[in-house]
This record gives C-alpha cells, structure tokens and sequence, in this order.
C-alpha cells in the first residue's frame, strides 16, 4: 500500500499539495479518490501541483513496478472527474526526448 492511497489531509490546513513523480503508483480508481482527499485538506485559495511523466500516445504499466504513465488525456479526464480545473500546465524543458515527456499542472477546485 501507498501512502498516497490512505493520505487524508486536515481540512482547510494547506496552500498547497504538490505530488510528483508518485501518482503512477495508484490506479485510476486510487487516484480519483486521493484527489478528492486533498480538496478537502486545501484552504480556499489553496493549490494542486502535479508533476509527472505523461505518455503521448496510450498509457503505459511498468513491468518491474506496475507504474502507469498516463495519457494527457487520462490526466485530464481523472482532473475534471475529481471537479479540479487546470489553472496552467507546462512542460519540463531539457528533458531527454528518449524519455517520456514531463508536464507540470496547477489545479484547482
């Protein structure tokens, strides 16, 4: 078990919640319900950061650790699922094209 799959923040406590490179770990289902967590840990003008690896073209599992690297779509969908809104999203420069692309998201409710 993740500490993503129990984490329950204190209501209204954070600015922020920042998640990067550990959201792979949880399914779709695991990770809809850890979002809809940290919404209610987020004070009212408070923030999602999302940092991770994102598949171009269909979601990808890991053999070894059974990770999955989304789709942009995927994302996107399991966001709006979760009544988040994307304030902004970028991708991180200087990254080796071999790898898969790295996008950064700000959300909100």
């Amino acid at each position: 078990m993740y500490v993503e799959q129990t984490f329950t923040p204190e209501a209204g406590k954070y600015d922020v919640i920042w998640c990067q490179w550990v959201l792979s770990h949880l399914t779709d289902g695991d990770l809809l319900a850890f979002f809809n967590r940290c919404k209610s840990g987020l004070n009212c003008n408070g923030l999602i950061f999302v940092k991770e690896n994102v598949a171009k073209r269909k979601s990808a599992v890991d053999d070894d650790d059974h990770s999955v690297t989304r789709t942009m779509t995927a994302f996107r969908k399991i966001f709006s699922d979760a009544g988040l809104r994307i304030l902004q999203e970028k991708n991180q420069p200087y990254f080796p094209k071999e790898n898969f692309p790295v996008k950064m998201f700000a959300l909100s409710v």
